[in-house]
């Protein structure tokens, strides 16, 4: 069986992801549970600190001035540099076990059907007021 794919071409800012989450995303960590920042080391501490030590830890800003984070968010890149990639996905509620599903599609795919709509939706309530 083959499938086909439609691609949608988005172009301009509607294919950037914002700099920053919508306040509603925010969520509570509890302090036990939470990651210890990273903000305003240098490479060297960095590496020292978390990398060699194979710990975890939350970098914040410490890479916004790097030029691959404008690259990253500009998901038409990811769609035409990794688009025909294969991603595993994980779909629906974890509480919806009639709903929720596993499934193998190409990112080009995913980016269309999943991301860029949700981008939208985004915008359309940060111009409402809601995000």
């Amino acid at each position: 069986a083959t499938s086909t794919t439609t691609t949608t071409t988005t172009t301009g800012a509607a294919a950037l992801i914002p700099n920053a989450l919508p306040v509603r995303a925010a969520v509570k960590i509890d302090p036990a549970h939470a990651l210890e920042r990273a903000d305003g080391i240098t490479p060297k501490e960095f590496k020292r600190r978390f990398f060699n030590a194979d710990k975890p830890c939350a970098l914040g800003a410490i890479g916004a001035a790097w030029p691959a984070i404008e690259k990253w968010r500009n998901l038409e890149w990811f769609k035409a540099t990794h688009g025909h990639r294969n991603v595993p996905l994980e779909i629906g509620a974890y509480d919806d076990a009639k709903r929720w599903r596993e499934e193998t599609m190409p990112l080009s795919r995913f980016i269309d059907e999943y991301l860029l709509p949700g981008l939208g939706e985004e915008r359309a309530a940060a111009a409402a007021g809601g995000g």
